[in-house]
């Protein structure tokens, strides 16, 4: 506890906003974009990935959130999934409709990128250990429409010099587009799945691949005709179950809205519980600490729900903002994660902007 509290002082200190608002140890606003993915650079500071001014950008700030150092090459495009091997940052993205690969030292020297071609336009990597020296990257579509244009679904496996080891695709003749990619430690990858339902909607699903990408199971989490879901977020839980968060819809009087989900789901497929969380909302990410506690977020206005790993019962509410409306208010959560001192960071947009915020677990409203 003392550490976490020198931790946050230290940060607090070098503050970019005021304390009127709710359960906000700190935030940093970095320019005009979105931030897509964050991880604790062991206790000397944060690493986030995301867009400014249209081009792919990371940044690493220290205790004090002064920038160590930015990246961002001069390309279109987008970082949506970094992870950190040694002192080396894996990213992955997309630029004008190829996947994007990028390795940058903690100095920010950038130790090379590639640009990989598929037969359809790849929006948005996920990144994943797939050995001791080596990741997959998930390359996928992110429109949720149903057009006349291939879909599909990349893989590419790189090693820490940011080398291609292996690459393939597959296109299924139907709409299929992936949230996050995870792995366990006997070579399995799961998927985040979305695909054609019955009747034209998109319907939610989880997909198992094992080490040589044949897939082992596939499991609906909703499939309801009239509506659609979308699996958006996957992390692999310390009993072994895979945690998949995202959205339903329901009806209202207008038309139709968004409900927030998070399911676990057995190694085998089957699922262990399902919990449906925030309205008017879609959970993004997900991250458990040492204790067993799920922290889920819920996108619009960044909700943090607590839930019990086991049986995902519900225990506690966390909100970022004093008054905040989901459908309207212009705050997005899109990744959360465990912060060097037991905080939690969350990566997102506020009014336009790449945004940072760090929350403490103690600040859980019961529920």
């Amino acid at each position: 506890m003392q550490r976490f509290l020198l931790f946050t002082l230290t940060f607090i200190a070098a503050a970019a906003c005021s304390r009127t608002e709710d359960n906000i140890l700190w935030d940093k606003s970095l320019g005009a974009g979105e931030a897509f993915c964050v991880a604790a650079a062991g206790d000397t500071g944060i690493i986030c990935g995301g867009t400014i001014a249209g081009k792919p950008y990371i940044a690493f700030l220290d205790k004090k959130l002064s920038k160590r150092f930015e990246y961002s090459p001069d390309i279109n495009g987008t970082i949506t999934s970094l992870v950190t091997s040694g002192d080396r940052i894996m990213a992955g993205g997309s630029s004008e409709g190829m996947m994007f690969i990028a390795v940058v030292d903690f100095f920010g020297n950038s130790l090379g990128d590639t640009l990989i071609q598929f037969g359809f336009n790849v929006g948005r990597t996920s990144l994943c250990p797939a050995g001791s020296d080596s990741f997959m990257a998930l390359g996928s579509s992110t429109d949720d429409t149903i057009r006349a244009v291939p879909y599909g679904l990349a893989f590419t496996e790189v090693n820490i010099e940011g080398e291609v080891l292996k690459s393939y695709d597959t296109i299924p003749g139907s709409f299929i587009k992936a949230g996050n990619i995870c792995s366990d430690n006997s070579g399995n990858y799961y998927i985040a799945l979305s695909r054609i339902g019955p009747g034209g909607k998109i319907k939610a699903t989880v997909a198992s691949f094992d080490h040589m990408l044949r897939k082992l199971w596939e499991t609906e989490l909703y499939n309801n005709p009239g509506f659609g879901a979308s699996s958006l977020g996957i992390a692999a839980g310390k009993s072994g179950d895979i945690f998949v968060t995202g959205y339903t819809e329901f009806s209202v009087n207008n038309g139709t809205d968004r409900n927030a989900f998070a399911a676990a789901v057995g190694k085998n497929g089957q699922i262990n519980w399902k919990r449906y969380l925030e309205y008017s909302n879609s959970a993004s990410s997900q991250f458990e600490d040492a204790s067993g506690t799920l922290y889920v977020l819920n996108s619009g206005c960044i909700i943090l729900n607590s839930l019990n790993a086991g049986d995902g019962t519900v225990t506690g509410i966390l909100r970022t903002f004093a008054a905040c409306n989901p459908s309207k208010d212009k705050a997005r959560g899109n990744a959360v994660t465990g912060g060097p001192a037991g905080e939690l960071l969350v990566a997102g947009s506020r009014n336009g902007n790449f945004y940072i915020v760090a929350k403490s677990p103690d600040d859980l409203s019961p529920v």
